[in-house]
Protein backbone atom coordinates (compact mmCIF):
# COMPACT_ATOMS: atom_id res chain seq x y z
CA UNK A 1 0.00 0.00 0.00
CA UNK A 2 2.88 2.20 0.98
CA UNK A 3 4.70 1.83 -1.99
CA UNK A 4 2.08 2.71 -4.42
CA UNK A 5 1.14 5.81 -2.16
CA UNK A 6 4.38 6.80 -2.47
CA UNK A 7 4.44 6.02 -6.44
CA UNK A 8 0.93 8.28 -6.74
CA UNK A 9 2.20 10.78 -4.69
CA UNK A 10 5.20 11.07 -6.95
CA UNK A 11 3.13 11.36 -10.12
CA UNK A 12 1.40 13.94 -8.79
CA UNK A 13 3.30 16.64 -6.68
CA UNK A 14 5.99 19.42 -6.87
CA UNK A 15 7.85 19.35 -9.96
CA UNK A 16 5.57 21.56 -12.12
CA UNK A 17 6.05 21.68 -16.11
CA UNK A 18 5.00 24.69 -17.86
CA UNK A 19 4.08 25.61 -21.69
CA UNK A 20 5.45 28.96 -23.12
CA UNK A 21 4.60 30.77 -25.53
CA UNK A 22 6.52 33.50 -27.32
CA UNK A 23 5.85 37.44 -26.73
CA UNK A 24 5.42 37.23 -30.77
CA UNK A 25 2.85 37.89 -33.42
CA UNK A 26 5.01 36.94 -36.39
CA UNK A 27 6.49 33.78 -37.73
CA UNK A 28 10.02 32.68 -37.19
CA UNK A 29 11.46 35.35 -40.27
CA UNK A 30 9.67 38.29 -38.04
CA UNK A 31 6.85 37.79 -40.51
CA UNK A 32 2.96 38.84 -39.86
CA UNK A 33 0.30 35.30 -40.85
CA UNK A 34 -1.45 36.14 -44.01
CA UNK A 35 -3.65 33.61 -44.61
CA UNK A 36 -6.72 31.88 -42.33
CA UNK A 37 -5.18 29.00 -41.11
CA UNK A 38 -1.99 28.82 -38.38
CA UNK A 39 0.26 26.12 -37.97
CA UNK A 40 2.77 26.58 -35.13
CA UNK A 41 5.59 24.65 -33.74
CA UNK A 42 5.46 23.20 -30.46
CA UNK A 43 8.49 21.68 -28.85
CA UNK A 44 8.34 18.97 -26.17
CA UNK A 45 11.75 17.02 -24.90
CA UNK A 46 10.22 13.65 -23.81
CA UNK A 47 9.15 11.27 -26.18
CA UNK A 48 5.89 10.28 -27.93
CA UNK A 49 4.32 8.33 -25.35
CA UNK A 50 5.85 9.90 -22.36
CA UNK A 51 2.90 11.54 -20.08
CA UNK A 52 4.03 15.61 -20.84
CA UNK A 53 4.39 14.41 -24.97
CA UNK A 54 0.52 12.74 -24.67
CA UNK A 55 -0.74 15.59 -22.99
CA UNK A 56 0.90 17.64 -25.44
CA UNK A 57 -0.28 15.65 -28.30
CA UNK A 58 -3.96 16.45 -26.62
CA UNK A 59 -3.50 19.85 -26.58
CA UNK A 60 -2.63 19.95 -29.91
CA UNK A 61 -5.75 18.36 -30.77
CA UNK A 62 -7.89 20.04 -28.80
CA UNK A 63 -6.60 23.63 -30.52
CA UNK A 64 -7.07 22.00 -34.25
CA UNK A 65 -11.00 20.67 -32.88
CA UNK A 66 -11.86 24.38 -30.88
CA UNK A 67 -10.21 26.16 -34.26
CA UNK A 68 -12.06 24.12 -36.28
CA UNK A 69 -8.79 22.98 -38.16
CA UNK A 70 -7.81 26.76 -38.80
CA UNK A 71 -4.98 26.32 -36.12
CA UNK A 72 -2.54 23.40 -36.59
CA UNK A 73 0.07 22.55 -34.04
CA UNK A 74 3.22 20.73 -35.57
CA UNK A 75 4.34 18.33 -32.56
CA UNK A 76 7.98 17.57 -32.16
CA UNK A 77 9.07 15.68 -29.36
CA UNK A 78 12.21 13.91 -28.05
CA UNK A 79 14.20 17.04 -27.81
CA UNK A 80 14.36 17.05 -31.93
CA UNK A 81 14.07 20.97 -31.60
CA UNK A 82 16.69 21.27 -28.46
CA UNK A 83 16.84 20.45 -24.90
CA UNK A 84 14.26 22.35 -22.42
CA UNK A 85 16.97 25.80 -22.20
CA UNK A 86 17.39 25.53 -26.07
CA UNK A 87 13.30 25.49 -26.18
CA UNK A 88 12.79 28.51 -24.19
CA UNK A 89 15.53 29.79 -25.82
CA UNK A 90 14.28 29.45 -29.30
CA UNK A 91 10.65 30.22 -27.56
CA UNK A 92 12.15 33.57 -26.94
CA UNK A 93 13.09 34.70 -30.46
CA UNK A 94 10.53 32.85 -31.97
CA UNK A 95 11.86 29.97 -33.98
CA UNK A 96 9.65 27.75 -31.94
CA UNK A 97 6.28 28.71 -31.13
CA UNK A 98 5.46 27.06 -28.02
CA UNK A 99 7.79 25.05 -25.58
CA UNK A 100 7.23 22.76 -22.67
CA UNK A 101 9.81 23.32 -19.83
CA UNK A 102 10.28 22.39 -16.24
CA UNK A 103 10.27 24.81 -13.55
CA UNK A 104 13.71 24.18 -12.97
CA UNK A 105 15.29 25.48 -16.17
CA UNK A 106 12.68 28.25 -16.49
CA UNK A 107 14.27 29.45 -12.94
CA UNK A 108 17.07 30.29 -15.31
CA UNK A 109 14.59 32.65 -17.15
CA UNK A 110 12.99 34.16 -14.21
CA UNK A 111 14.07 33.68 -10.66
CA UNK A 112 10.97 33.16 -9.54
CA UNK A 113 10.45 29.53 -10.76
CA UNK A 114 13.37 28.35 -8.45
CA UNK A 115 9.95 28.41 -5.67
CA UNK A 116 9.10 25.08 -7.28
CA UNK A 117 12.90 23.97 -5.89
CA UNK A 118 12.17 23.67 -2.59
CA UNK A 119 10.89 20.13 -0.98
CA UNK A 120 8.22 19.91 1.43
CA UNK A 121 6.90 23.35 0.12
CA UNK A 122 3.40 22.33 -0.53
CA UNK A 123 1.11 20.39 1.88
CA UNK A 124 -0.47 18.26 -0.82
CA UNK A 125 -1.26 18.37 -4.42
CA UNK A 126 -4.41 20.43 -3.42
CA UNK A 127 -2.50 22.69 -1.44
CA UNK A 128 -0.41 23.22 -4.36
CA UNK A 129 -3.38 23.77 -7.09
CA UNK A 130 -4.63 26.01 -4.48
CA UNK A 131 -1.52 28.22 -4.94
CA UNK A 132 -2.00 28.40 -8.23
CA UNK A 133 -5.18 29.12 -9.31
CA UNK A 134 -4.59 32.11 -7.37
CA UNK A 135 -1.38 35.01 -7.19
CA UNK A 136 1.06 32.47 -6.97
CA UNK A 137 0.57 31.84 -11.01
CA UNK A 138 -0.02 35.58 -11.58
CA UNK A 139 3.08 36.29 -10.06
CA UNK A 140 5.16 33.63 -11.97
CA UNK A 141 3.58 34.39 -14.94
CA UNK A 142 4.16 37.94 -14.62
CA UNK A 143 8.20 37.53 -14.13
CA UNK A 144 8.01 35.99 -17.49
CA UNK A 145 7.13 38.87 -19.33
CA UNK A 146 10.95 40.32 -19.04
CA UNK A 147 12.40 36.56 -20.45
CA UNK A 148 9.70 37.80 -23.43
CA UNK A 149 7.58 35.01 -22.72
CA UNK A 150 3.95 34.32 -21.89
CA UNK A 151 2.96 31.01 -19.63
CA UNK A 152 0.38 29.69 -20.67
CA UNK A 153 -0.62 27.19 -18.36
CA UNK A 154 1.00 25.08 -15.64
CA UNK A 155 0.60 21.22 -15.29
CA UNK A 156 1.39 18.42 -13.02
CA UNK A 157 4.00 16.46 -13.75
CA UNK A 158 5.66 14.38 -11.20
CA UNK A 159 7.11 15.35 -7.83
CA UNK A 160 10.73 16.41 -7.04
CA UNK A 161 12.38 12.86 -5.64
CA UNK A 162 15.19 12.18 -3.37
CA UNK A 163 17.22 9.09 -4.08
CA UNK A 164 18.53 7.06 -1.14
CA UNK A 165 18.48 3.31 0.48
CA UNK A 166 17.07 4.89 3.61
CA UNK A 167 13.17 5.61 3.59
CA UNK A 168 12.02 9.45 3.27
CA UNK A 169 8.58 9.69 4.55
CA UNK A 170 9.03 13.36 6.06
CA UNK A 171 11.17 15.81 6.75
CA UNK A 172 12.79 14.87 10.06
CA UNK A 173 13.92 11.76 7.80
CA UNK A 174 16.23 14.08 6.23
CA UNK A 175 18.04 15.42 9.55
CA UNK A 176 21.66 14.41 9.14
CA UNK A 177 21.19 13.82 5.21
CA UNK A 178 23.87 15.68 2.74
CA UNK A 179 21.32 16.58 -0.28
CA UNK A 180 22.83 17.52 -3.50
CA UNK A 181 20.08 19.88 -5.85
CA UNK A 182 21.11 19.58 -9.07
CA UNK A 183 19.44 22.64 -11.12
Amino acid sequence: MFKIKSILVGLFILLISMVLIACSSGDADGEESSGDEITLRLSETQVNDYPDAVAIYDFADRVAELSNGAITIDVYTGGQLGDEVTTIEQTQTGIIDIGRANAGPISQFADEFGIFSFPFLFDSREHLWDALDFSLRDTLFNSLEEANLVGLAFYDAGARNFYTTDPVENLDDLKGKSICLAF
